[in-house]
């Protein structure tokens, strides 16, 4: 059954891998979806020189780089084709309103960021999990 309080974005963290994938944005993009492959990820964080988030790259964001550059898309890099503006929540915001970004904003992945840092990253996929599992009978 579903708690009675309002499940949160850290109900969903407890139970996933902590591991988060981050590339640089010197990097190019070939080798940053070689990573997400290798890594069984849909979406790594993007940090600078310094290791500061500075955005997220998707599969959506490497698909677009080839429909842009064409062959040139192998020499482009992470920093040429990451998304910059990102909707990010914290770990007590309210499952409904990350469900509430994703579907308007038309995104599957959602960092999870704090303090300037990223403590993980929520996807559609993790929450409807949470949610199916907090259903079944005890």
């Amino acid at each position: 059954m579903l708690q009675s309080s309002e499940p949160l974005v850290r109900d969903v963290l407890e139970g996933k891998d902590p591991r988060i994938i981050s590339t640089k944005t010197n990097i190019l993009a070939t080798q940053a979806a070689n990573l997400m492959a290798t890594e069984r990820v849909g979406i790594i964080i993007v940090v600078d020189d310094v290791g500061k988030f500075c955005g997220i790259l998707s599969e959506r964001d490497i698909v677009r780089a080839f429909g842009r550059f064409g062959a040139k898309a192998a020499q482009v890099t992470v920093g040429d084709i990451a998304t910059r503006k990102v909707t990010a929540c914290v770990t007590e915001t309210p499952l409904a309103r990350v469900q509430s970004l994703m579907k308007d904003g038309g995104f599957r992945h959602m960092p999870v960021v704090e303090d300037g840092r990223v403590k993980g990253i929520i996807s559609i996929g993790d929450i409807l999990g949470f949610l199916a599992r907090a259903e079944e009978p005890a």
